[in-house]
């Protein structure tokens, strides 16, 4: 405001310069104040000349017109450099110090490129101070809208502050504005010592690596398509998964609001849940399964016996004794072939409904199998050459539930000598130490179909190469409940044509 009352080009008469020829340039120029000096470097400069002051010397001197300026020139100014002229309080205290009349402004290289007067200054500095009266009423006015702003600022933030205290939420605050994402956690109830380690991190360390580029893709897909995107996923605390449902909403250009809720316990719900439709459909499979195989497998050994039992109670008199005894020996087969069908299903229904008791005891493993296999060559009639091969300690006794390991190698004994031609062998090897023991099944049978082994475990599943040969499909189910008892392991091997082995590891 100071250069609006300066007068940066102040005329420069020289001091020698006679006073009639300074008449006569004010009069034309009508100026009000000249320079007198040979210069306006600042150390040439010998005072002003000033319409009064010229008056003044021309009313008390008669010889005034060959007088040089020099000798009237007026002294009462000072000099100050430009940069003074940034504080005018400052300024204005110095010349009432000073008590001059005019102020010569001097730049850098100290030369005189401007001239004040004191009065002007005065007035501008009253012009000043309206102008600061006028500013501070606006400021007051400012400052109190302001004060309601933030009061209202402050109501909002307790507000939402107490609604993020209610909400069980994660809620995270993410700007892309800078290379790394940062992130903020406004939930006071998440404010817990783990949570607060986090606090302005990037996502790249709150999250490993391979979630974090998850995250970030979402984030990224967010604000680049400025909608609200909503998913599920997955993170561990240890071995235990947590699972969370995520809303993404983008706030601006650059952020966004990540909200994650745990939904753990309606997840696992979910789980338990789908867990009992799948036994529910086990066991809706299960009848279905048991329905069609008692329709089957039971029609045959019942007509068997009703056949034998007409023939015995019409026919006895008529009836030899060979013919009586034949008949007997039919109905014994197809009773006996029903009680193992009905065996085994209760045995599956026990394992399924985890009603199967594990008892194990110390027994000998190697007479274990040598008396099965005797068992199994007198009911085959030495159809098939049933040979046992044993690696281990001779009289060694494992802890190992008995009747358990009797339906394993039965079945599996059983199948191969069902699904393998006469004659050929069959192989049972066993592998005992310290801590497992491993038995073997092997055979030249007809093999199985690769599509069919993922299926071999489920009840009343059979192989589509076993159509013609009798069974239920319960066997190897009981198998595998067996074998799962024991926390052992069930691997199987097969080729059609070539043969099929089974390999049962059972733990100590």
């Amino acid at each position: 405001m100071l250069h609006r009352v300066i007068d940066y080009h102040p005329s420069l008469i020289l001091p020698e310069t006679p006073t009639k020829e300074a008449l006569a340039l004010l009069k034309a120029e009508e100026w009000e104040y000249i320079l007198v000096g040979r210069s306006r470097d600042r150390d040439d400069i010998v005072g002003l000349l000033t319409p009064a002051k010229l008056l003044q010397h021309i009313a008390t001197e008669k010889d005034w017109e060959s007088c040089p300026i020099g000798a009237i020139a007026t002294r009462k100014f000072t000099i100050f450099l430009e940069s003074a002229l940034s504080d005018p309080i400052v300024l204005c205290q110095s010349i009432e110090r000073s008590r001059v009349s005019h102020v010569l402004i001097a730049d850098r290289q100290n030369k005189i490129v401007g001239i004040l007067l004191a009065n002007n200054l005065d007035r501008l500095l009253e012009i000043n101070r309206e102008v600061e009266e006028a500013f501070i009423k606006r400021l007051d006015a400012e400052i109190e809208r302001q004060r309601l702003l933030q009061q209202k600022l402050h109501t909002s933030y307790t507000q939402t502050k107490a609604i993020l205290g209610a909400m069980q939420d994660v809620v995270l605050v993410i700007d892309t504005e800078t290379d790394n994402l940062k992130i903020e956690l406004p939930n006071p109830n998440l404010a817990n010592e783990s949570i607060a380690n986090f606090l302005n991190q990037t996502i790249q360390q709150f999250y490993d690596s391979n979630h974090s580029e998850f995250f970030l893709s979402n984030i990224q897909t967010s604000l680049a398509e400025q909608k609200t995107l909503e998913f599920e996923y997955t993170l561990f605390e240890g071995d235990c998964p947590v699972w969370f449902a995520a809303r993404i909403s983008p706030i601006s250009q650059h952020s966004a609001i990540w909200i994650a809720r745990n939904i753990s316990e309606r997840k696992r719900a979910e789980q338990e849940i789908l867990k009992a439709l799948k036994k529910e459909k086990e066991l809706s499979q299960l009848k279905s399964g048991f329905i069609t195989i008692a329709s089957h497998e039971f029609r045959t050994p019942l007509t068997v016996i009703m056949a034998a039992a007409k023939l015995l109670k019409h026919y006895e008199d008529k009836l030899s004794r060979d013919q009586k005894e034949q008949q007997l020996e039919r109905l014994l087969r197809s009773s006996d072939r029903i009680l193992r069908l009905l065996d085994d299903v209760l045995i599956l229904g026990k394992a399924d409904a985890g009603k199967i008791e594990f008892n194990p005891t110390p027994i000998d493993l190697k007479i274990f199998c040598e008396e099965l296999l005797a068992e199994l060559r007198l009911s085959d009639g030495e159809q098939h050459g049933l040979m046992f091969n044993y690696q281990g300690k001779i009289e060694q006794k494992v802890p190992i539930d008995e009747h358990l390991l009797h339906h394993i190698l039965s079945n599996l004994l059983s199948n191969a000598i069902k699904y393998s031609p006469a004659h050929s062998d069959i192989i049972l090897a066993l592998e005992v130490n310290d801590r497992h023991a491993v038995f073997q099944v092997s055979d030249g049978g007809i093999g199985i179909p690769p599509e069919d082994i993922p299926h071999l475990f489920t009840a009343f599943h059979r192989a589509r190469n076993a159509d013609r040969i009798q069974g239920t499909g319960l066997g190897l189910a009981i198998v595998k409940k067996a074998v799962d008892l024991h926390s052992g392991t069930i691997a199987v091997e097969s080729k059609v044509g070539v043969g099929t082995t089974f390999t049962v590891t059972t733990f100590f």
